[in-house]
């Protein structure tokens, strides 16, 4: 059944999704495991069968019930499937994220203010004081990096993602690489 697991998470890096999910239900038929159950969902969820992708999460949960990738991805598809409106998400599609709630906004107001009053501070500084301008502006420069980092996240670009996904975006010649080295282990 490993042979199966491996082969199926190899269909998966090369987007043969179907193929994939064949050869899960393969290892499957052999021997229920967590990452046969996985490697199921994981090309399912690649399909835009989310239900189905579900199920085959929760079952990865019933073999391995301490597994976090699985609960992680649980939680992020039953939010996918319950925040569908009348309109099915397309495949590929991103759902576009809440705005930034509680804590985050106060992040950002304390934020805004420092990148104002840096910049303010900078413009005197330059003037009165010139040796502490650039200490002043690489304070300014890290407030907006961070500013910009709650803005990606509000707007959804910078959402954390299962190990399952990022293996998900393997290329075959990482998926070689890392098979080779779990093969020493």
């Amino acid at each position: 059944y490993v042979l199966y697991n491996n082969r199926a998470g190899a269909y998966h890096a090369l987007k043969r999704y179907d193929e994939a999910i064949a050869d899960g239900k393969k290892s499957l038929s052999i021997q229920s495991n967590a990452k046969a159950h996985s490697r199921v969902g994981a090309a399912q969820w690649e399909m835009g069968r989310l239900e189905l992708a579900l199920s085959s999460y929760e079952m990865a949960l019933v073999e391995a019930p301490g597994d976090r990738t699985a609960s992680q991805n649980i939680a992020i598809l039953k939010q996918r499937i319950g925040g569908r409106g009348a309109a099915p998400q397309q495949q590929g599609q991103q759902q576009a994220a809440p705005a930034p709630q509680g804590p985050g906004n106060m992040v950002a107001l304390v934020l805004d203010a420092v990148v104002v009053t840096t910049v303010i501070a900078q413009l005197l500084l330059g003037l009165l004081a010139p040796q502490l301008a650039p200490i002043v502006w690489q304070l300014t420069l890290v407030s907006m990096a961070a500013r910009c980092v709650l803005l990606l996240r509000a707007a959804g670009a910078l959402q954390p993602v299962s190990y399952t996904h990022l293996r998900a975006h393997e290329t075959p010649e990482h998926l070689v690489c890392r098979l080779l080295l779990e093969k020493k282990k």
